[in-house]
C-alpha cells in the first residue's frame, strides 16, 4: 500500500477540522462534508500510489505468457493451451513498488513427490534461461535424499497455472510459535529467477530466500553429525537463490538450522545481502 506523507496527512486534517466547523455551524450539510472528504483522501491516496518508485523490470502479459509457452513445449511441461489461455485471461494488474513482481506460477502434480518435481522443474526453467551458465548447486543440494515440501503445508500445492505478486524484497517475521507465516514465497521466489533473469543478474550476489520452502535430510558427513544437537538428527534448511558475482550462475544455497532457533534466522536477517520475498497477492 502506497504511503501517506506527513504533508498530505497535515492536509487532511486541517480540512477535516474545517469541515467540522463548517458543519456545526450550519454552512455545510454532514453529507456534503463526509463526500469532501471522501474525495479529499481518495485525491491525496492516488498522489502517493503515483510518486511510488517504478520496477524497471516490469514486463507485460504477452512477453510473460510468450515466455511461459516456450518452456511448456521445450521442457515438456504438460499444460495445454487452454490453461495458458486462462492463465493469459486472469492476470492482475502489474503491483505498485520498485521490488514488486507478478510471476507466473506453474506447479506439477505428480503425487508425494509434486513439491519437489516442481521445485526441479524451475531448475530446468533455470538452465534454459541461462543457458550454460545454468544452476551451481552447493554440496548439501546434490544429493536425492533429501525432503521438500511447503512450510503452509502441501495441500496449498495444487497442479496448474496461476499468477502471484511477491514483494521480491519484504519483510518476513516469524510467528510467536517459530513458524514461518504462509506469507513466505517458495516457488514464487525460483519462478522470479528465470522469469526475471536481468533482475537476478543486475542484483548479483543478493541471495533472495526461499523461506517458504522445508527442506530436510540428515547432515552429509558423519562426523557433522556428531557436531549436532542430540535428537536433532534429521535438521531443517532455508534455501536461497541468488546469481554469483563471478561467472553469472543461479547459486542454490542452504543454511542449516534447528527447529525452534529463533535467533539463526534473526542474525540471518540481520546480514547484509540478504532479502526475503514475500507472497502479496
Amino acid at each position: 500500500m502506497p504511503e501517506i506523507t506527513k504533508e498530505q496527512l497535515d492536509l487532511i486534517r486541517t480540512r477535516c477540522s474545517w469541515l467540522l466547523t463548517a458543519v456545526r455551524q450550519g454552512q455545510v450539510s454532514p453529507e456534503l462534508a463526509l463526500k469532501g472528504l471522501e474525495e479529499l483522501i481518495g485525491a491525496e491516496a492516488l498522489k502517493a500510489r503515483q510518486t511510488l518508485p517504478k520496477n524497471p523490470y516490469r514486463i507485460s502479459v504477452k512477453a510473460a505468457i510468450t515466455q511461459l509457452r516456450r518452456m511448456n513445449k521445450t521442457l515438456n511441461l504438460g499444460f495445454s493451451e487452454d490453461e495458458v489461455i486462462e492463465l493469459e485471461d486472469t492476470a492482475p494488474a502489474w503491483p505498485d513498488g520498485k521490488y514488486m513482481f507478478r510471476v507466473m506460477r506453474p506447479r506439477l502434480d505428480t503425487g508425494d513427490n509434486k513439491v519437489l518435481d516442481t521445485f526441479n522443474m524451475h531448475l530446468a526453467c533455470i538452465d534454459n534461461v541461462r543457458g550454460l551458465s545454468g544452476v551451481w548447486k552447493k554440496k548439501d543440494l546434490r544429493r536425492t535424499d533429501f525432503k521438500l515440501s511447503l512450510a503452509g503445508g502441501d495441500a496449498t500445492h495444487t497442479r496448474g497455472l496461476s499468477w502471484a505478486i511477491i514483494n521480491a524484497h519484504g519483510r518476513l517475521r516469524l510467528t510467536a510459535e517459530n513458524k514461518i507465516p504462509p506469507e513466505a514465497a517458495a516457488d514464487e521466489a525460483l519462478a522470479l529467477a528465470w522469469q526475471f533473469p536481468k533482475y537476478m543478474t543486475e542484483n548479483a550476489g543478493l541471495r533472495h530466500w526461499l523461506m517458504g520452502y522445508q527442506m530436510s535430510q540428515r547432515p552429509f558427513e558423519e562426523s557433522d553429525l556428531a557436531a549436532r544437537e542430540p535428537g536433532n538428527e534429521e535438521q531443517q534448511h532455508f534455501l536461497a537463490v541468488s546469481v554469483g558475482k563471478v561467472g553469472q550462475q543461479i547459486r542454490l544455497n542452504n543454511e542449516w538450522t534447528y527447529p525452534g532457533k529463533r535467533e539463526q534466522y534473526k542474525a540471518l536477517r540481520s546480514e547484509a545481502g540478504q532479502c526475503f520475498p514475500v507472497i502479496a497477492g
